[in-house]
């Protein structure tokens, strides 16, 4: 089974691309960013836990303002690292969530596309705090 996406930001597959947060063959999540808008230089941080299968499961990712990321399984911190001094890559782009239309024009991709339901998702304009993550998750 192929990685399955959770959101990501892709203008047009595979050249333009922001990021990509997603849950990996082995389990753990990961998410990778795209500085230069493109495959090349990309930077990936992961998980060391691994989501749970069949069964529900909050998951959270933040970022700061330094570039660096914070994993979440239901509620928890699992897992940090620092993404690229460049940021994420701003182009206009679609946002996906699960995977649907994640290749722009062939509609979605189904070795990628999320298997199962993905429930109230969340983009904030700020970090949130482990507190307000773990509030989140016990919603």
């Amino acid at each position: 089974i192929a990685w399955s996406s959770i959101v990501g930001r892709v203008q047009t597959y595979p050249t333009v691309r922001q990021f990509e947060w997603r849950v990996k063959e082995d389990g753990t999540m990961a998410l990778t960013t795209y500085p230069g808008c493109t495959s090349t230089g990309q930077v990936e941080v992961t998980t060391t836990g691994k989501v749970a299968v069949a069964q529900w499961t909050h998951l959270a990712v933040t970022v700061d303002a330094g570039q660096n990321a914070v994993f979440y399984l239901d509620g928890v911190a699992n897992g940090t690292g620092k993404l690229a001094s460049a940021g994420i890559c701003t182009m206009p782009a679609q946002t996906s969530i699960g995977g649907t239309n994640y290749v722009l024009g062939l509609g979605p991709d189904p070795e990628y596309v999320w298997d199962g339901r993905i429930d109230d998702v969340r983009i904030y304009d700020r970090v949130l705090s482990e507190n307000e993550v773990a509030t989140l998750a016990g919603q």
